[in-house]
């Protein structure tokens, strides 16, 4: 079966959703750093993050629909998994 075209996003949108994740990834940096002994670990592994989400967030500007369309559902899916503490 041939899968739906997706809707259409904007690019404001599809940076918007993009934006919503890396603001999650800078306050669990900011929050991991100010800990005691902050885990060295979780610390690269949220580096790591931040740096995919600004990739793709570059990528945006050379996007086409079905890329931004794509991008947005995938970063409103990311954030809906992304623990809340």
């Amino acid at each position: 079966m041939p899968k739906e075209p997706a809707e259409p996003v904007s690019h404001a949108d599809a940076d918007a959703a993009v934006g919503r994740v890396i603001a999650w990834y800078r306050t669990q940096l900011a929050d991991e750093q100010r800990a005691a002994v902050p885990d060295q670990t979780r610390l690269q592994e949220l580096l790591d993050g931040l740096a995919a989400c600004l990739a793709d967030q570059r990528h945006l500007e050379d996007a086409d629909p079905d890329d931004l369309a794509r991008i947005a559902a995938d970063y409103e899916a990311r954030l809906n998994d992304l623990p809340t503490s």
